[in-house]
């Protein structure tokens, strides 16, 4: 005679605190656990955004004089560390324009952006910390 199967847990959990490695989820717990992260529906408008690997973006443009810099100042620092900004261009570049971009001394608190660019531009940046 066949041996009767093994039974599976299944775990209703919207949270998914268990971390089970044996046990089943529920499609509603799942949707759920899905839901409660960061989507596009919950931003409204803020410079940062947490992700839900607690990683936290900060994204805005600023006006940057002909081959000048402009301090960029977040409105709240990042509370661990920054690791990486961003930068990328709005405005048409000039043809014959040495459009360079940097981001130094970065830091949690902001950082000061430059360009190469023979005219003023507006430039988005984007800031990843923790």
């Amino acid at each position: 005679a066949a041996a009767a199967p093994a039974e599976v847990a299944i775990l209703d959990e919207d949270d998914m605190v268990s971390n089970s490695d044996t046990a089943l989820a529920t499609q509603q717990s799942i949707k759920a656990y899905v839901d409660g992260g960061f989507t596009p529906s919950t931003y409204a408008g803020e410079e940062s955004v947490t992700l839900p690997n607690d990683l936290i973006m900060k994204f805005g443009t600023q006006s940057v004089a002909a081959d000048g810099t402009s301090a960029v100042s977040f409105a709240t620092a990042f509370p661990g560390g920054i690791t990486q900004v961003q930068l990328t261009f709005q405005t048409i570049i000039n043809v014959g324009s040495d459009a360079g971009l940097s981001a130094s001394s970065q830091l949690v608190t902001g950082f000061t952006l430059q360009s190469g660019s023979n005219a003023i531009e507006t430039v988005a940046w984007m800031a990843i910390g923790y």
